[in-house]
């Protein structure tokens, strides 16, 4: 009952974590007010609620006990989030953003196709390894930095992708699919290396997991595998959308 009573805990809640979620929508509400947005306002909304539960419970529950909430908070992050916060949003949202010089210029740079497919699937990669995991589910400011950093990083990634405002050419049809196809394998030999390990990797997790019945390499054996199955879900739903509209111009438009 204690160990419950802990993922429950005043902490677990984050209220900075509401105050900022809430912060967002009035922002939001404030600056929109056109009816025919009511989609694009939903999918923000819908986002909101998933950076809350992303931000607080599913992180408190993984710097405690559950190597799979890390996981799910992982997933949440970079492929849910982006699209509803991000990509989904009408131009007179985004617009006045770029319109900043700076955030423009972070955009053409760190989105360009070759960087943003590293960097977001080396820092992903990273958070992963055990002495790296050991700061983030220990220390939480370093927990939500983390957590914040793996979703800029997934918006510069997506970006080439969504081409949102449909400003530049952006990659053609086939060079999308080759750049879902190399992110599909990048991860997987640590996934592949955390299914098939015989002792579990995350000793801080570990211990918590213990202490609520989990059986802790069990833990990183479900993370492992719901990892790799939604990305390869997220990746494939997307490259098949692409080949669907694939004509003879794929290497050109």
């Amino acid at each position: 009952m204690s160990s419950w009573a802990t993922i429950q805990s005043f902490h677990s809640w984050r209220p900075d974590v509401l105050f900022l979620v809430l912060l967002l929508g009035a922002i939001y509400l404030v600056n929109t007010r056109d009816s025919q947005a009511a989609r694009s306002a939903i999918a923000f909304f819908l986002g909101l609620i998933l950076l809350y539960l992303t931000l607080g419970p599913l992180a408190a529950l993984s710097e405690r006990a559950s190597f799979t909430a890390y996981i799910l908070q992982m997933l949440l992050m970079t492929m849910a989030l982006p699209w509803l916060l991000v990509f989904r949003q009408p131009d007179v949202i985004l617009r006045p953003l770029l319109d900043i010089e700076w955030i423009h210029r972070l955009i053409v740079r760190v989105a360009h196709p070759f960087i943003a497919m590293v960097l977001f699937n080396a820092l992903l990669t990273a958070t992963l390894l055990p002495a790296v995991f050991a700061r983030i589910v220990t220390i939480s400011w370093i927990h939500i930095v983390a957590q914040s950093a793996m979703g800029l990083a997934a918006i510069f990634f997506w970006w080439p992708i969504a081409n949102p405002l449909c400003e530049e050419r952006g990659l053609t049809r086939g060079r999308k699919i080759l750049y879902i196809v190399y992110s599909m394998n990048f991860m997987m030999p640590i996934l592949v290396a955390l299914f098939v390990s015989n002792h579990p990797w995350y000793a801080e997790v570990a211990r918590g997991a213990l202490q609520l019945g989990i059986n802790p390499l069990a833990d990183q054996q479900v993370g492992s595998v719901v990892m790799l199955c939604a990305m390869y879900l997220v990746y494939g739903t997307i490259g098949a959308r692409i080949y669907a509209r694939q004509d003879q111009s794929i290497w050109y438009e």
